[in-house]
């Protein structure tokens, strides 16, 4: 596996699902790209979910195991310290099962924790 060329592909893809929806068939394949180099890598696999979910292409049953998924993605990333990526894997999580209540709560937290590191530092510059 280069690890290198992995976050590569899952960062432009990334990128491009967020340019929007006429990048998203590119957005797939640059995270296919990242799925053949590691195929058990949960961002990208989210990633494409989440691009399919939003095309309305995932059924029900895809949805809620993308969601458990996510969230559980979102639990490794804050333990891992990356709050931001947390957030982002918990709000993926709830769209796709807004009944993840775990999910919301980690959610709620993980915001509070992001708010009051973002309050200490501000303090700490003045």
């Amino acid at each position: 596996m280069q690890p290198e060329l992995l976050d590569a592909y899952s960062h432009l893809a990334l990128m491009l699902q967020l340019k929007g929806e006429e990048y998203w068939d590119e957005a797939i394949s640059c995270y296919q790209k990242a799925l053949n180099l590691n195929p058990a890598d949960p961002t990208a696999d989210i990633g494409v979910a989440t691009i399919l979910y939003h095309q309305g292409k995932l059924s029900q049953s895809e949805q809620l195991r993308y969601a458990d998924r996510a969230y559980a993605l979102g639990n490794s990333q804050k333990e891992l310290g990356d709050l931001q990526a947390a957030i982002d894997s918990y709000r993926i999580a709830i769209s796709m099962n807004s009944s993840l209540t775990d999910a919301k709560h980690a959610l709620r937290t993980a915001l509070q924790e992001r708010d009051n590191v973002t309050i200490k530092v501000s303090c700490v510059k003045q």
